[in-house]
């Protein structure tokens, strides 16, 4: 109940109060008082709350973008009427429907992995895998064949290097006693260089007959340790090589010509062993890329041969369902760039122009239902209790004056709120019996709600009662107090009178 409203009521409180008080004074301090005889009836009394609140429409929808973007179009003015469903405005979506189209893909990708699966391998599939697992041992074969060329030319490119390009480093051919040609200013270099050079002359022996027993071999794992040793090899080599370059640099008894001469002897052996280097790397790689390749294609086939596993088949299903779910999403984005109407109604705002950018989470535009208005009270704990949905009110409009219009109580708060004025109570919603087309929202409406009708019950004027307290009295046609217990009191003042008076009693009421 509004302010008015309860101020209202403890007026007439207030008036009930102070009219039994005079009377019952007046009784017994006037001896020269007027009665008036009031016979006690039966008849109807109905007992209505009173309140105040606004017309509005049975349904208000605001409706905004939930991202930025650019307006494309605009179908709706306001005042127009629309349908539920009808396309109010649209953003543009170009971008979106591309992805929607990838994601398409996507999931028919899956799904004709997933067929696939389901099916089975074909026996050509089979056939065809088989080949590939041919071909590849081939290659492979192949590949070592190269490698004992390659490692062949790794060894005569490191002998080179080491007994020719810098056979003028030392004195003698003897490889176990052979000392520095030449005096360096570090002894410590001299005494590295000369047990390198045993180390890497060794070396070249070993691996010079290693290599003879490898020729024409077609053992893989003996190809494959060759390799490993190799690399040990070269990079005793190269060790050696950069140690004969700064032997070189370090000469103290060379003339120039013969240090620059040793020099560039040394470093083009350095890089004949780095490409040495280089290229069994690239062999091994070789050989290590075409193993996976053959590894791979033998587990194909032996996938196709033992048929699909059910995890796999699980985790295909999973993967169609996940590229489904990327298109469902994008397909909910796109939704989301059409504002449609949730309700038929009344446009009543549209802001929004084409080619705009269009701001989210501001109401771009917004409508009223076209179903029966409603009004909304707020009714204090004490009117609250005696309401129930289903009761019906009878409705004046400021804007029509006596006019009466019927509602029904559809909905009661559950809770007391307290509006942005300070006013609290219980919201209370009604609806127009029908939907009368003069009536516009924000109209002020004051409605009477029915909650108690009672036929052929006593009835006495409410201005005849004596209180006390809590307690009523009448008086008797002698004079005399008599208590009553009431019931209903009417809005024109009618109160029923539950027990202690019977139908023809006659009882005074003070007059002058």
């Amino acid at each position: 109940m509004n302010k008015r409203n309860i101020l209202i009521s403890a007026i007439g409180v207030a008036a009930i109060i102070l009219i039994s008080g005079v009377s019952y004074w007046l009784i017994k301090t006037d001896k020269q008082v007027a009665y008036q005889n009031i016979q006690v009836k039966k008849g109807a009394i109905t007992k209505e709350i009173k309140a105040s609140g606004l017309v509005k429409p049975a349904e208000e929808v605001a409706l905004s973008w939930e991202k930025s973007g650019r307006v494309t179009k605009v179908n709706v003015k306001v005042g127009d009427q629309v349908k539920a469903g009808d396309v109010l405005m649209t953003m543009d979506s170009s971008d979106l429907a591309a992805q929607a189209l990838q994601a398409q893909a996507n999931v028919l990708s899956a799904q004709a992995v997933l067929d696939q699966l389901r099916n089975g391998a074909r026996p050509e599939e089979i056939e065809i895998k088989k080949m590939e697992l041919e071909k590849g041992q081939q290659d492979l074969a192949s590949y070592y064949d190269n490698t004992i060329n390659t490692l062949n030319d790794a060894y005569a490119k490191a002998d080179e290097a080491v007994r020719k390009n810098t056979a003028d480093f030392f004195n003698s051919n003897n490889s176990t006693n052979s000392k520095l040609s030449f005096i360096t200013n570090n002894s410590q270099l001299e005494f590295n260089i000369e047990s390198q050079h045993l180390l890497v002359e060794q070396d070249l022996d070993q691996w010079q007959t290693e290599m003879a027993e490898l020729a024409n071999s077609k053992d893989q794992a003996r190809i494959n340790a060759e390799i490993a040793k190799a690399k040990v090899y070269l990079s005793d080599a190269r060790t050696y090589l950069n140690e004969a370059v700064d032997a070189a640099n370090a000469a103290v008894n060379l003339s120039t010509a013969n240090t620059n001469l040793y020099k560039t002897n040394a470093t083009l052996g350095r890089t004949y062993v780095n490409g040495a280097i280089s290229a069994v790397n690239t062999q091994d790689q070789l050989l290590n890329t075409q193993k996976l390749a053959i590894e791979r294609i033998q587990k194909e086939l032996d996938l196709k041969l033992a048929g699909t596993r059910s995890e796999d088949l699980a985790a295909q299903v999973a993967r169609v369902t996940q590229a489904q779910a990327a298109v469902d999403l994008i397909n909910v984005q796109i939704a989301k760039t059409i504002l449609h109407a949730p309700i038929a109604g009344t446009i009543t705002k549209a802001d929004a122009q084409v080619g705009e950018i269009a701001l989210p989470n501001i109401p771009a535009v917004a409508l009223n239902s076209n179903g029966n208005f409603e009004i909304e009270l707020k009714l204090s704990e004490t009117d609250i209790a005696n309401i129930k949905l289903g009761d019906t009110a009878n409705v004046k409009l400021d804007a029509f004056g006596d006019k009466n219009y019927l509602a029904t109580v559809i909905a009661i708060d559950p809770a007391e709120s307290t509006a942005t004025d300070g006013s609290s109570g219980y919201k209370t919603r009604l609806q127009f019996n029908e939907n009368y087309q003069e009536l516009k929202s924000g109209m002020n409406a004051n409605a009477s709600i029915l909650v108690a009708k009672k036929s052929g019950v006593l009835t006495l004027p409410q201005g005849v009662l004596i209180r006390r307290q809590n307690d009523y009295f009448v008086l008797t046609a002698t004079n005399t107090e008599k208590p009553v217990q009431i019931g209903l009191t009417s809005a024109d003042g009618q109160v029923e009178i539950i027990s202690g008076l019977s139908e023809g009693e006659t009882i005074l009421s003070v007059g002058r």
